[in-house]
């Protein structure tokens, strides 16, 4: 699957970058790619753009445009990241059954995801969500810059294709995080990209790559998930999965009752607005970003943040998807299907508050453990989840929290486990070191 995918990334490159070539193509594009380092584009077409931008939102519009291009600097320092990670040198650096046409200025650096496809799938989205009417215009610029980076020999197209995702998902994470901090008046936007600029105004980030020079996806498994899946589930492993278990037992008996209770609206543990704001910081964009943080800063805990969020999330839409409990207020879900147990906020919730304090103890357990206990009773409180949903989150996020800490400590495993078919279905192989 792997190599076909290869084979088809090739040829497409191939037609783009020689079965395409005509001299209009070969005059515009190698100008196209680096067209924002002219001094044309800085003394002419940004004062242009400004003043268009100022004309049509006054100084909201001017912040706006600014932010977006301080954000997409974060951008492509967070791609410098990934790119020693995947390891992927340019087509003209790459040994290939055919002669890769080369445009442009000469270019160094790894070629997986393209940082210019990426930054400019960002300001282009950023920008369209703000201004919607001219969203198709900006996607069409950012749309040529990616192709031009084919067409000029320095990326392969799933490198564009990548990167035009990356920079799509964190638009839209930025403008609904700006837009949630503006909304409760947490701080204004001025500040925010004052902040933005102190932070992303540096040269580099102290980054190892944590692969060792492994390919990705084997290191991924071989050296994360693996591991952690394997050590999770030792005696007191399943200790904690069978205290869970129990628990949810117990809570689903009192599943009715709890919903009937909030639906009275009085002597709620936590009133409508503030259980509404605590399911909003546990919708996980804070537990993504205080885990990308740390695998910049701090990476051996970034890592076992990571891992404990991934794992948390894999289980919990895996079990959603075969239980399909619809929530007790019929609201939809963010799945495709009935998705009410486990609770998804609570488990990712409890397994960062976990990662936070095997790594940081209690100093960072005390907000930690508050703040998921906080989103975990609004969930109930809100009705989005019955009570037994909560408590299964919880029992996953504590679980795979304690397992990714036992990586990062890299013990011997005691219990090994596997799964055997058999005639009549499946048999688990279980065996224990004494």
């Amino acid at each position: 699957m792997f190599e076909k995918l290869v084979e088809l990334d090739h040829s497409i490159f191939y037609f783009i970058n020689t079965t395409m070539a005509n001299p209009v193509f070969d005059a515009i594009f190698p100008v196209y790619t680096n067209f924002h380092k002219l001094q044309f584009f800085l003394y002419l077409i940004v004062p242009l753009i400004l003043a268009f931008t100022y004309w049509k939102a006054r100084t909201k519009g001017i912040a706006i445009v600014l932010g977006a291009v301080v954000l997409s600097v974060a951008v492509d320092k967070f791609v410098g990241i990934l790119k020693p990670i995947f390891n992927r040198s340019r087509p003209f650096n790459t040994d290939l059954p055919f002669q890769v046409i080369f445009r442009g200025d000469p270019q160094g650096g790894l070629s997986f995801p393209s940082g210019h496809a990426a930054d400019g799938f960002f300001i282009a989205v950023f920008l369209g969500l703000y201004f919607p009417k001219y969203r198709y215009l900006f996607i069409a610029f950012s749309t040529l810059t990616a192709f031009s980076r084919v067409y000029c020999g320095v990326h392969y197209p799933i490198d564009v294709t990548a990167g035009a995702l990356l920079g799509s998902i964190l638009a839209w994470l930025a403008y609904t995080l700006i837009n949630k901090i503006r909304q409760h008046r947490i701080i204004k936007a001025k500040s925010l990209i004052f902040l933005a600029l102190i932070i992303f105004s540096q040269k580099s980030f102290s980054f190892e790559d944590p692969t060792h020079g492994k390919p990705f996806f084997p290191w991924l498994w071989q050296d994360q998930f693996k591991p952690t899946i394997v050590n999770g589930f030792d005696d007191n492993g399943f200790a904690i999965l069978g205290v869970g278990a129990l628990t949810t037992v117990a809570a689903h008996q009192s599943d009715s009752k709890v919903v009937e209770q909030n639906k009275k609206g009085h002597d709620l543990i936590m009133d409508r607005k503030t259980s509404k704001d605590f399911a909003q910081v546990g919708s996980g964009v804070l537990t993504a970003g205080i885990a990308a943080a740390q695998l910049v800063w701090d990476q051996p805990n970034g890592l076992m943040h990571a891992r404990a969020i991934a794992l948390t999330t894999i289980s919990h839409v895996s079990l959603a998807f075969i239980i399909q409990r619809k929530r007790p207020d019929g609201r939809g879900d963010y799945l495709p299907f009935p998705s009410s147990f486990p609770s998804g906020h609570a488990s990712s919730a409890f397994a960062s508050a976990g990662a936070l304090t095997y790594a940081y103890g209690w100093k960072a357990a005390i907000p930690a453990y508050t703040v998921a206990t906080a989103i975990a009773v609004a969930r109930i409180s809100e009705n989005a989840h019955w009570l037994s949903d909560v408590t299964a989150g919880v029992t996953l996020g504590v679980f795979w929290a304690r397992a990714s800490y036992l990586t990062y400590l890299n013990p011997q495993a005691q219990l090994n486990w596997m799964p055997i078919p058999t005639e009549d279905g499946l048999a688990v192989y279980f065996q224990h070191r004494f």
